[in-house]
């Protein structure tokens, strides 16, 4: 058996909250509540005080990466400090929901950290919602040399974003700093549209860590995919892997008894997303 390096973004993202729920509140956090409360009495512009945590997001950055980065392996207290207000300042960020952050976010991608590369991604899809964040999302997943771990967090912010299930923005934000709640996503028939049809196709080729989480969400939220042709094939696929995650399971585990549920529906009766003017239809229009 084979284990499934998709898995891997579980293990990182649990050591990324356990870190993060552990420390307490440094400058940039406590600068970053001043802003805000400086931006909601009128004091100064929302887009000042985004200046200013881009900034010192790029220079906690630039430290944190400055050689030596270790003594013998492990991380220096200048680089651990720079490193936590780096990501404190890409938090703060997140909270102010700004386009003008952007740039930054997608910079901050190409990291040579995982963290910090986790909080551009996660910031990025946030700010500028589910629908938009889809070219960035594919963008992200064919970054050369990139594997399914460096780009998993992009896929979980867009579900959790899309479908407003908020719970990956709570593990990775410190509780011991106020961090305001993402905007509710309230997205149109033909918004819905889009992320259905981009999260089908992606069901399909994308890795089993991937594909798991993109089929909990269709199967939650998308009606007729639970019991659909789309769902057939893929548990018919992955019901015979006989590749294991980071901890153990099985991925077939998983799929036998979802591949058992769709066979209690007749063939002919399964949802199909390729028929005529569906989904997945070439021919269908786009609004």
């Amino acid at each position: 058996m084979r284990k499934v390096v998709t898995s891997g973004a579980i293990v990182m993202l649990a050591a990324v909250c356990l870190a993060t729920q552990t420390r307490g509140p440094n400058e940039v956090d406590k600068l970053a509540v001043q802003l805000r409360q400086s931006v909601q009495k009128g004091e100064m512009t929302k887009r000042d005080a985004v200046l200013e945590m881009e900034a010192l997001a790029r220079k906690y950055k630039d430290i944190f990466e400055t050689p030596p980065l270790s003594n013998n392996g492990v991380r220096t207290a200048v680089a651990n400090d720079a490193h936590d207000r780096c990501t404190s300042a890409l938090i703060a960020l997140h909270g102010f929901e700004d386009r003008h952050s952007l740039p930054l976010f997608e910079e901050m991608t190409g990291s040579g950290d995982w963290v910090i590369r986790m909080y551009g991604m996660t910031g990025y899809v946030r700010v500028v919602g589910a629908v938009d964040a889809l070219p960035f999302v594919e963008r992200i997943t064919k970054n050369p040399g990139w594997g399914v771990l460096d780009y998993s967090p992009a896929y979980g912010a867009l579900i959790a974003i899309a479908f407003n299930e908020l719970l990956p923005f709570w593990k990775i934000y410190n509780p011991s700093v106020p961090t305001p709640r993402p905007s509710p996503t309230e997205l149109s028939p033909a918004e819905k549209r889009k992320v259905h049809t981009f999260m089908l196709e992606k069901v399909q080729t994308e890795q089993p860590g991937i594909v798991k989480a993109l089929d909990e969400a269709l199967a939650k939220h998308l009606p007729g995919y639970s019991n659909s042709v789309q769902r057939m094939e893929i548990a018919e696929r992955l019901a015979k892997s006989e590749e294991v995650d980071l901890i153990g399971k099985r991925i077939s585990d998983r799929w036998k008894p979802i591949k058992e549920e769709i066979e209690k529906t007749p063939a002919n009766e399964r949802k199909d997303f390729r028929a005529k003017g569906d989904l997945l239809d070439p021919g269908k229009e786009t609004e």
